[in-house]
């Protein structure tokens, strides 16, 4: 049980729900940590084969105990990611609602900006930059054209070159 015990406190922390009575229980976060696993081994490929099963809430080869902390980091990540889209999906149904009954009036308008914010710089940013660093760090995801590239549709007549035009000057060589 070592990925539950780390991955759950690192994403605990992640979101700042450390308090002595947490929004979420470990094992909602367990839930979204094997989400996210889910998630991540679909868009990133790691040396490491991963089984991931939604219904038994399993991760192997446990990435803790090989001391995988790319993989670990990424799904942290993710599951972070997911938490805050959820947190601004619930601010986003309550949000504006206003009631009015004669003189007197109710509103539950929140400030969802913040949260637009979190999205947009939190870790789900992070997620994004992390994998596009990760994959530009890999050798295989780098490749570069040294040579002069010619396509299908080459026309070597079009660069004007090998003669003389009619004013007497020298075409493109």
């Amino acid at each position: 049980m070592a990925w539950q015990d780390d991955m759950t406190q690192m994403l605990r922390i992640l979101i700042f729900d450390i308090e002595s009575t947490p929004t979420y229980s470990d094992a909602r976060l367990e839930e979204m940590i094997v989400t996210a696993a889910h998630l991540v081994i679909q868009d990133i490929n790691f040396s490491t084969d991963y089984t991931v099963s939604i219904m038994s809430q399993s991760i192997t080869p446990d990435p803790t105990t090989s001391d995988d902390t790319e993989f670990v980091n990424f799904v942290v990540l993710k599951a972070a990611c997911i938490a805050d889209q959820s947190t601004l999906r619930s601010k986003v149904n309550s949000a504006g609602v206003s009631v009015k009954l004669g003189p007197a009036s109710i509103s539950t308008g929140t400030n969802l900006r913040g949260h637009e914010v979190l999205l947009n710089q939190g870790p789900c940013a992070a997620y994004d930059e992390m994998k596009w660093e990760y994959e530009l760090g890999n050798a295989n995801a780098i490749r570069a054209i040294l040579s002069p590239f010619v396509g299908n549709n080459f026309d070597p007549r079009s660069l004007g070159g090998g003669g003389t035009d009619s004013s007497g000057k020298q075409g493109y060589r």
